[in-house]
């Protein structure tokens, strides 16, 4: 199942957030529903595929951000490289999940610094109110994200549909979901107690 594709079908029109957008596969079949989509891609490398590929969809506002637990920068690996494909989705703001990118895009100087942003903040200094779908795909920083949204996440109610990668605190991860008030499906059809890497879910209250 395409979790994704899931919860845009679930989701109520409203405003839609895109975290790790990278060219806009989603972003665009977002805007044909939302009344405005947030696509967050922080890579130089695929965002300004995201901002061409989004140039008709007047409602989907494209930010070069990492949405993390804190406000502030982060290296994100794996993003330095100008002669791979263009919608490479594998850079990681996690530094421990460094070890997992490509052997030839794992060192230590292959970053690029970007700023970071949490989504309860970012909510806070937009006044976006009325989410209703949100896409996770954040290759190990999905902690990072659900840690920054909490309060965004209890004061709406977004289907919510998240990847998970190896090297990530799957119980942590699961906490974040169910304090928020989240039931959580393994591929968007079976109610789990827990989670695993490397899957995805849909999360819904």
């Amino acid at each position: 199942m395409d979790t994704n594709q899931e919860m845009i079908d679930q989701a109520l029109p409203g405003v839609f957030f895109d975290i790790g957008a990278s060219v806009g596969a989603y972003a665009v079949p977002m805007s044909a529903k939302a009344t405005k989509v947030y696509a967050f891609e922080p890579t130089s490398l695929n965002y300004g595929t995201l901002v061409k590929n989004t140039t008709d969809c007047a409602n989907v506002i494209a930010e070069k951000i990492a949405v993390s637990n804190s406000v502030g920068t982060a290296k994100i690996y794996g993003a330095s490289r100008k002669d791979i494909e263009i919608g490479w989705g594998g850079s990681t703001i996690n530094p421990a999940m460094r070890a997992d990118l490509p052997y030839e895009l794992s060192g230590l100087d292959n970053f690029e610094e970007v700023p970071t942003i949490t989504i309860d903040q970012y909510c806070s200094n937009n006044n976006i109110t009325g989410i209703t779908a949100m896409k996770i795909d954040v290759e190990g920083a999905e902690e990072y994200v659900l840690e920054g949204a909490q309060e965004t996440l209890k004061a709406n109610n977004p289907v919510i549909s998240l990847e998970t990668h190896w090297g990530i605190d799957t119980q942590k991860i699961y906490d974040l979901l169910s304090n928020a008030g989240y039931s959580i499906y393994l591929d968007g059809e079976t109610l789990v107690k827990s989670i695993v890497c490397s899957s995805q879910y849909l999360c819904r209250k």
